[in-house]
C-alpha cells in the first residue's frame, strides 16, 4: 500500500507487481494454554507483539479487534515492536502472543517451546503484501530494465512454488539465515509453500489491492480509495507470466 499512501498525498510510486500474495504473519505463543484462536473474540484480555505502524502487520491486528468489537488499550493491547525484537515482550511476560514471520516462526516453534496459533492468511485469503514499487519516471526511462527484473521475479515465483526445489530453496536461506539450521529453514520454506503465500503470477489482482486497500481506508492510512490502474502497472507482470509462467 506504499504506493497508494504516496498517490493519496499527490506523490510519485507504482507497484510492478506482487512478492506476496497472502499475510503471512502466523500468532505464537509460549504459554502452552493458549489455544488456537479460533473467533478474533479470544484476543480479549490479551496483549499481542505487532510491527510499529503503519506497517500491515500492526494494521491488520488493529482491523482484527475493530471485527471483534475489541478496543486497543481497552480490551486487549499492542504493543508495537521494531522487527527482530518481536518475541522480546513474550519472553519477558509483558505480552502472550507475537505476529511474525517466517523463519521466525518455525525457530520459535522448533527451539524455542512456542506453538501457532493464529495465522492471518487463512482468514483473509488473496491479499496484497509485498510489491515491488518504482517509480512512473524509471519506467518511462528505462522499460527493458523494469521488463527483465519480472522476467527474473517471475522464473523465481515459478522456483519459489515447487515442492521439489525445496532443498533449493533452503540453501539460498541458508547464506542469509546462517544462524540458523537446515532443519529450521526446511519448516520455514515447507510453512510458506503450505500456506501458498507465494503468487503464481506477480501481476496484482484486483481483488487482492482492494481488500488491503480497505482495511487501509477503514483505518484512516488513506483518505481515499486508489483504484488498482492507479496504483499499480502490471503490463510487466503480466508479460513476464504469459511469456514464462507455470500455468
Amino acid at each position: 500500500m506504499m504506493s497508494a499512501i504516496s498517490k493519496d498525498k499527490g506523490g510519485p510510486g507504482i507497484d510492478l507487481g506482487l512478492v506476496i500474495n497472502k499475510i503471512p504473519f502466523v500468532g505464537i505463543a509460549k504459554d502452552s494454554s493458549i489455544s488456537p484462536i479460533t473467533d478474533p473474540s479470544q484476543f480479549k484480555g490479551m496483549t499481542v507483539v505487532t510491527y510499529p505502524k503503519p506497517m500491515t502487520n500492526y494494521t491488520m491486528f488493529k482491523k482484527v479487534l475493530k471485527n471483534a468489537n475489541l478496543e486497543d488499550g481497552t480490551d486487549a493491547k499492542i504493543i508495537q515492536a521494531a522487527f527482530g525484537t518481536e518475541l522480546g515482550p513474550v519472553e519477558v511476560g509483558k505480552a502472550q502472543i507475537a505476529m511474525t514471520l517466517e523463519p521466525t516462526v518455525s525457530n520459535a516453534v522448533l527451539t524455542q517451546g512456542y506453538h501457532e496459533v493464529y495465522s492471518y492468511s487463512k482468514e483473509w485469503g488473496e491479499f496484497a503484501f509485498t510489491g515491488l514499487m518504482t517509480s512512473e519516471e524509471y519506467i518511462d526511462k528505462n522499460p527493458e530494465v523494469v521488463q527483465k527484473f519480472m522476467n527474473g521475479m517471475q522464473k523465481s515465483l515459478n522456483y519459489l512454488r515447487d515442492p521439489a526445489n525445496t532443498e533449493g530453496c533452503v540453501e539460498v536461506a541458508q547464506e542469509w539465515f546462517p544462524d540458523l539450521s537446515k532443519e529450521v529453514l526446511t519448516s520455514a520454506v515447507n510453512n510458506m509453500q503450505k500456506e501458498d503465500v507465494w503468487p503464481q503470477n506477480a501481476a496484482v489482482s484486483d481483488e487482492a489491492w482492494q481488500k488491503h486497500l480497505d482495511v487501509r481506508v477503514e483505518l484512516g492510512d488513506l483518505s481515499k480509495p486508489i483504484p488498482v490502474s492507479e496504483g499499480a502497472n502490471n503490463t510487466f507482470a503480466q508479460k513476464a507470466f504469459d511469456t514464462l509462467g507455470t500455468k
